[in-house]
């Protein structure tokens, strides 16, 4: 939250933004979606360090990936020139290593 000279906070408002914060990094599941449109977006313009970035943040902040979003992510790096598709298979082991199970269109 931005303060500015001479601005007026009102009583709580620190405490409501820090909740708010809270609730944004615990994302519910409905986000999922997002995150998969934004990934398919990486995949057509062909950022795959970004889709790398969006999964790492899912990771972290939550919801969990599933094999939905590991297979976009995995897309998008064998869609890409050069040795990205190596890390799409170091993915691959870590959705095994997550108890994901890997279908017919992450091969």
């Amino acid at each position: 939250m931005m303060v500015f000279p001479g601005m007026a906070i009102a009583p709580g408002a620190i405490t409501t933004a820090a909740t708010t914060t809270e609730n944004v990094r615990r994302r519910p599941a409905s986000e999922l979606g997002v995150y998969m449109e934004e990934i398919s977006a990486c995949r057509k313009s062909r950022s795959w360090s970004r889709a790398l970035q969006l999964l790492g943040e899912m990771r972290r902040s939550g919801p969990d990936p599933d094999m939905f979003v590991y297979n976009a992510v995995i897309g998008c790096l064998a869609s890409s020139k050069g040795p990205a598709w190596q890390r799409g298979l170091a993915l691959l082991e870590e959705a095994r290593k997550e108890q994901l199970q890997p279908d017919v269109i992450t091969y």
